[in-house]
């Protein structure tokens, strides 16, 4: 990625990605977006501070790539526990760290992204200076709060926009 994107944290899921979940699970919240980059009807924007009000419902969650991913994380599962039907998220596929095993462990399912994601900003693909078309640095991950397993079930996400190795 290009040192103009790199320290970035409001990197927008793909549509691709986006539109198979939300056929499978019809969010109704984004609960780290604003407003030009929203993909529900209702939205948390940084000035809501997301971790300190309730999540309710169906909610989709692409939270910044910070070191705070722990915190994303335990609300996440926290509101699964209580007003949240199901909470879904777009983290990095970290298993070595703290913050995978001390909460993505808790997810009903993880489904890991197959390639590296291409993400997004202002809708478009990040493009290098040479103008290609970078994809994360980062193996992805979706994982999925439910009340109602306590061990995740594990799969893989074919991504329609990985090159052929």
């Amino acid at each position: 990625m290009s040192t103009e994107t790199t320290n970035r944290t409001d990197w927008e899921t793909p549509k691709w990605l986006f539109n198979l979940l939300n056929e499978e699970f019809r969010f109704n919240l984004d609960a780290a977006a604003n407003k030009s980059n929203s993909l529900c009807g209702d939205f948390l924007c940084e000035a809501d501070n997301a971790l300190k009000i309730t999540w309710k419902d169906r909610v989709w969650c692409n939270p910044p790539y910070t070191k705070d991913i722990g915190k994303w994380l335990k609300k996440a599962y926290d509101e699964s526990c209580n007003e949240a039907e199901v909470v879904v998220m777009l983290i990095k596929a970290t298993p070595e760290t703290r913050a995978w095993n001390d909460w993505a462990l808790k997810a009903k399912e993880i489904r890991f992204i197959d390639g590296r994601v291409l993400f997004e900003l202002d809708g478009k693909p990040v493009l290098s200076k040479k103008g290609s078309i970078q994809s994360g640095t980062f193996p992805s991950a979706v994982v999925i709060f439910k009340n109602e397993e306590k061990y995740p079930k594990c799969s893989r996400i074919k991504n329609p926009k990985k090159k052929a190795a």
